[in-house]
């Protein structure tokens, strides 16, 4: 939800009702902490791919 969260202050995130709601980047449930820490890198990833 946290990073929802920064993606809607972005504007990055569209609601499903939005035209481009299909653009929304995968989220991958993770914990850095836990040995994860490539799902994040592609959840970002994916945003800065879908951006440009």
């Amino acid at each position: 939800e946290d990073f929802k969260t920064v993606l809607k202050e972005h504007q990055l995130w569209y609601e499903p009702d939005h035209e481009l709601y299909h653009q929304n980047p995968p989220i991958y449930e993770t914990c850095a902490l836990y040995g994860s820490r490539k799902n994040i890198y592609r959840s970002f990833d994916e945003c800065v791919r879908r951006i440009l």
